[in-house]
């Protein structure tokens, strides 16, 4: 058989057709996805494959298409968000949501827009765009981006203590997705809700499954959360040498993360747990690395924590001054954080309020068609016009009169809110702040003393890291309810943050404030807390000051009735001391 011959110009003809074809836009394409693809499945696990695989996209960027030219866009801004630069992050997902052609992609940004929000504290926004996507989400079939969806929610949930609604969100999403991110996700959200609501009281074997699993997985941020809970519940029961045992065996990968809140919240666990066994130079190496992995405006709990152990480290080891710059820097981060709280909250019901009132809204609009049928159905039964008309105005007024009642009971409830510290319903910080000005200034005229009682409760981070947050909690609402018992018809008591409270006694001296802060005193000391075998007694340091040495101005007299409550924890907590102020000029 003869070999047929083929001439050279065709042969390579053929094969610079078949390089062209292997080098296409189409094989381009599968690579760049493949890329992107590789990086969507590490991102949250492996920093370093994850920055690769987005170099090798940009060595594409001239063949990529505007679908992959958006994808790109959103894992870098993604990349800012994770490295915390969340306002690079925001800005990101602004563009994507209002320039993107992807829906997708764009419901995706918003999502994880959420997180970046929430961070900067814009709670307002933040809610706002929670509600836009509770209203897509049921139109979105894609897996991956519902259960972020169902995340961000249960997240955004956990931080205003909505728990059991957060609850809800996590177990869809559990029962919606099987990835391991998804799956790990939404278990650490579900076990935050768990610990932080006081329903889990100590590590079950599920939990400890959870944790493993979510590491073997390649789920290390995840893994690393759920085993702060692990370390939070162990130390709740006495077991400080087991949560700083589990927690120093993974902490190498912790930081390999480079997620800064997590290497954070681990750290502050152990400076915590070091604390409790004496170990002050680890705890202090461990409160230091949450203030080096902590932004500068951020104000979080795992900072105030470390601030806490530096001021009992100091305080312990007889270092009067460094324990009180410590107490000054714990009590400035704890007092923003839960101002920040409050915040949230705030935004949380106003978010809720404008649902509602949209909602109310599209029934109004609604009934007032329903109106317009019933018009029109007088205009054509002639007979019975005039019964109709007057049905009609009657019911117009009673919608009427219906909204205005309503609109009047959400803006009492919105004014309670602002005005009210929700859990231990006596005035805010701001409400205090602003009644108690308004009454010196009134006073300052005719020279009428008045006073203030600062009163802080002792050891009250131990008391929500033994016993949980709900012990704390219901601890400070029956002190607060106490003090406020005592307290005259005229006098005005406020949280000013923490377990931090203020009473302003007007026309009282600093002599009747002490005995009125001796009566506090007593009363808190009848306040029983914990497990009824073991249930412990409350009590509290307090300091007076008054308008005879510190004038009428409020923050003047606050920073007395500070300064002489620091003076009372020093000489060894649960007593009353007067500050004695050079007196000022009115």
């Amino acid at each position: 058989m003869r070999l047929l011959r083929i001439p050279l110009q065709l042969v390579c003809l053929v094969a610079l057709v078949l390089g062209a074809m292997l080098s296409s836009p189409s094989s381009a394409d599968n690579s760049i996805d493949r890329h992107l693809a590789r990086a969507e499945a590490v991102k949250r696990s492996q920093q370093v494959e994850f920055d690769a695989e987005l170099e090798a996209v940009e060595a594409e960027r001239s063949l990529l298409s505007p679908r992959q030219q958006e994808h790109l866009e959103y894992l870098r801004t993604w990349q800012h968000a994770y490295a915390g630069e969340f306002d690079a992050a925001i800005k990101g997902f602004q563009a994507l949501i209002a320039n993107g052609s992807d829906p997708l992609l764009r419901f995706r940004s918003r999502v994880t827009m959420l997180n970046s929000l929430t961070q900067t504290r814009r709670y307002a926004e933040s809610y706002e765009q929670l509600n836009l996507l509770l209203a897509q989400l049921e139109t979105v079939t894609d897996a991956d981006a519902r259960s972020q969806a169902l995340g961000a929610t249960a997240q955004l949930l956990n931080l205003v203590a909505q728990y059991d609604e957060s609850l809800r969100y996590s177990t869809r999403m559990l029962e919606e997705n099987s990835q391991p991110w998804s799956r790990c996700g939404a278990a650490q959200l579900r076990y935050e809700s768990l610990v932080r609501s006081g329903k889990l009281k100590d590590v079950d074997a599920e939990l400890l499954r959870w944790a493993e699993d979510c590491a073997n997985r390649g789920e290390h941020v995840f893994a690393g959360l759920i085993r702060t809970f692990i370390a939070q519940l162990q130390m709740q029961n006495g077991r400080h040498a087991e949560a700083i045992a589990g927690l120093l065996s993974h902490q190498t990968t912790v930081r390999a993360t480079s997620y800064p809140y997590l290497i954070a919240d681990v750290a502050a666990k152990l400076a915590t747990a070091y604390l409790a066994q004496g170990n002050y130079q680890q705890a202090a190496v461990a409160a230091q690395e949450v203030i080096d992995h902590t932004a500068a405006d951020a104000y979080t709990e795992s900072l105030a924590e470390a601030w806490r152990v530096n001021y009992q480290i100091a305080q312990r080891q007889g270092d009067d001054l460094r324990a009180l710059r410590s107490l000054e820097q714990y009590q400035k981060v704890d007092r923003a954080y839960l101002d920040d709280v409050r915040k949230r909250a705030l935004a949380f019901e106003m978010a809720r309020h404008q649902s509602r009132a949209k909602a109310i809204e599209i029934d109004n609009l609604n009934q007032k068609n329903q109106l317009l049928n019933l018009q029109k159905e007088a205009t054509n039964q002639s007979l019975q016009g005039g019964r109709l008309l007057t049905l009609l105005l009657i019911t117009i007024l009673v919608i009427a009169v219906l909204w205005l009642l309503r609109v009047r009971a959400m803006n009492r409830h919105f004014r309670d809110l602002a005005q009210r510290d929700a859990l231990t319903t006596v005035a805010s910080r701001a409400h205090f702040m602003e009644q108690s000005a308004q009454l010196l200034e009134q006073l300052r005229p005719t020279q009428e003393p008045a006073a203030v009682v600062v009163m802080d409760l002792d050891q009250f981070k131990h008391i929500n890291d033994c016993y949980g947050h709900a012990v704390g909690d219901d601890a400070l609402h029956r002190a607060a309810v106490a003090c406020r018992n005592a307290l005259g018809s005229d006098g005005l008591i406020g949280r000013l943050g923490g377990e931090e409270f203020a009473m302003l006694l007007p026309r009282q001296s600093t002599r009747a404030a002490a005995e009125f802060a001796e009566r506090c005193r007593a009363a808190l000391q009848k306040i029983r807390f914990g497990p009824a075998d073991e249930a412990h007694l409350l009590s509290g340091s307090f300091g007076i000051a008054g308008t005879q040495g510190s004038g009428y101005d409020l923050e003047r007299l606050l920073a007395d009735g500070d300064a002489a409550m620091y003076e009372a924890k020093q000489q060894g907590r649960n007593r009353v001391v007067t500050r004695l102020a050079v007196p000022t000029v009115a």
